[in-house]
């Protein structure tokens, strides 16, 4: 079995930087990611599952959204809701200097 080689991180900002003379059309599921962090405090004593303390959650652009991570232009086409996540998404995007134009929201679409 071939051993996987791992990129330096020279590599990495190589690639970065190039992909910022690249235009990309993004289309597909965006969404909302929530991640929460924190510490377990203890064990909850009704069920054996850790009582969190949570510092606060992170949200970032996830799913198709991900690629506006790698530093490319991108033009996003993708159906939302008319929520907060969507709201929350919109926000995003604009603090990335990404259009927002290509957002279709749909009333009551189920995540």
């Amino acid at each position: 079995m071939a051993e996987a080689r791992r990129a330096d991180r020279g590599t990495h900002v190589l690639i970065r930087d190039r992909s910022r003379s690249i235009r990309v059309l993004v289309v597909g599921d965006i969404m909302l990611d929530r991640f929460v962090y924190g510490h377990v405090s203890r064990i909850s004593p009704e069920a054996p599952a850790p009582v969190i303390e949570t510092a606060g959650p992170l949200d970032v652009v996830g799913g198709s959204g991900n690629i506006v991570s790698l530093g490319a232009a991108c033009e996003i086409v993708a159906v939302i809701s008319r929520d907060e996540a969507a709201q929350s998404v919109r926000t995003h995007l604009t603090a990335m200097k990404v259009s927002t134009d290509g957002l279709i929201e749909v009333a009551g679409r189920v995540p």
